[in-house]
């Protein structure tokens, strides 16, 4: 109701869509005008201003307005078509942004539409009549899926940068499909590879005491440097061609969730073991050796405790685990495994363990002799550099079977800064 009232009060003093729809909009009018039930039904619409004269008490009028609208209200199959067909042409209409103030006016003139404040009364109408609402994409997404739609007018080999607003989409739900890189330092790299400066030295080694009136002894950090070369990693997306030409259909949120779990699904496997030269280095490899267990093909309380305190606590204070699947069902049956773990107090947190956020990752070894089945540490110290996302539209190569394909493509690198940040358990 309070949505209905705020929707009333905005265009109270103003033309609705349905108005400006009605002055511009040839096809529209002609249905409204063809379909005169239906044209009854939408015409409630400017039947608000009347109300909200009349009544001091506006619930009352909205109430009112409502109870005309239920009345008028038909149950046709002709009556179920003319929706459907008001929906279309409404999506098509706002969707490609065209100027629907009268054409009458000079350009300058004309006042665009208001399409988030005018679909809002469309659909508080709809829904009093009993009729789904008109799904209209917000303007980022609608931005972002008919910019990807245009990369087949593109004729560049090396594909097309998506918008900023994709991007963002596709590395965020990478880094929701992927734990290591929700939890690294992720560094956009611009060039063909990048330098990362890393100070690996202790504190004593660039800072001490001083006596009164003595002069500054000259300490030396240690810093290191971390490179981080990005390899080319990419995924295909097929969409048929009915979903393409569907004018409600968001691509960019498609791609992103496509592109996204499948390209962090791969990386993650590099981020965790991997061991090719030119891919990401692995944090296994790359992390300093903790503990051995001392359960076989297993591992205790005691055990986790050990490793815990192997980490420094400078590395210790941003910390987080990262374990199996099967190592977490381990850590769930120990005997008192209350004095362990902690379940997450809210959607959105961790679960904790010894008093750190704990993760599973499907590309981390389960506990089995001589594997490294538990990380932990502050992964913040683990470097990921990625290179723009580019997607390439073929529109010609999937044709015969009624398809459009993606490309969508990066570059990815990974590599830890300094060992000692992290170590990792070996089950014994």
């Amino acid at each position: 109701m309070d949505r209905e009232l705020e929707a009333l009060k905005r265009i109270s003093n103003q033309k609705t869509t349905f108005q400006l729809m009605m002055e511009s909009n040839e096809p529209f009018r002609n249905l409204m005008e063809t379909n005169k039930s239906f044209k009854n039904t939408v015409e409630g619409i400017e039947r608000n201003k009347e109300y909200l004269s009349k009544h001091p008490d506006q619930k009352q009028a909205v109430k009112e307005m409502n109870d005309f609208l239920k009345n008028k209200k038909t149950k046709t199959s002709d009556n179920l078509k003319d929706f459907e067909e008001f929906k279309r042409i409404t999506a098509e209409t706002l969707n490609t942004k065209k100027n629907v103030s009268p054409v009458n006016k000079p350009m300058a003139e004309r006042k665009p539409m208001n399409t988030s404040k005018d679909m809002e009364l469309i659909n508080a109408v709809l829904e009093a009549e009993g009729l789904p609402p008109i799904d209209i994409q917000s303007k980022p997404q609608r931005e972002a899926s008919k910019e990807v739609k245009n990369v087949s007018t593109s004729t560049s080999s090396a594909g097309y940068l998506v918008p900023q607003g994709l991007e963002d989409m596709i590395i965020a739900a990478m880094k929701d499909n992927s734990t290591i890189m929700s939890l690294a330092h992720l560094i956009e790299v611009k060039g063909k590879s990048t330098r990362v400066p890393v100070d690996t030295g202790d504190v004593s080694s660039s800072a001490g005491w001083l006596s009164e009136e003595s002069n500054l002894s000259e300490f030396s950090p240690v810093v290191g440097t971390v490179n981080l070369v990005p390899a080319k990693m990419g995924t295909l997306t097929l969409v048929s061609e009915e979903l393409y030409e569907d004018s409600s259909f968001n691509l960019a949120e498609y791609l992103e969730s496509s592109a996204g779990t499948y390209l962090s699904s791969i990386a993650e496997q590099e981020f965790i073991n991997g061991t090719t030269s030119g891919l990401p280095t692995g944090v296994i490899g790359a992390s300093a050796f903790g503990i051995t267990s001392s359960v076989t093909a297993s591992f205790n309380g005691s055990d986790l405790v050990k490793l815990y305190s192997s980490v420094k606590q400078k590395y210790r204070k941003n910390a987080s685990w990262i374990v199996s699947e099967k190592a977490m069902e381990t850590i769930l049956t120990l005997q008192g495994a209350e004095k362990y773990f902690t379940p997450a107090t809210a959607p959105g947190h961790p679960d904790m363990l010894i008093g750190k956020p704990v993760y599973v990752s499907e590309a981390m070894a389960d506990p089995a002799t001589g594997e490294a089945c538990i990380l932990f540490g502050d992964f913040k110290y683990y470097k990921v550099g990625y290179k723009q996302i580019k997607v390439q539209a073929l529109t010609e190569r999937y044709a015969d079977n009624g398809q459009v394909g993606y490309t969508t493509t990066t570059y990815v690198d990974g590599n830890l800064a300094v060992a000692e940040a992290i170590k990792h358990m070996v089950a014994l």
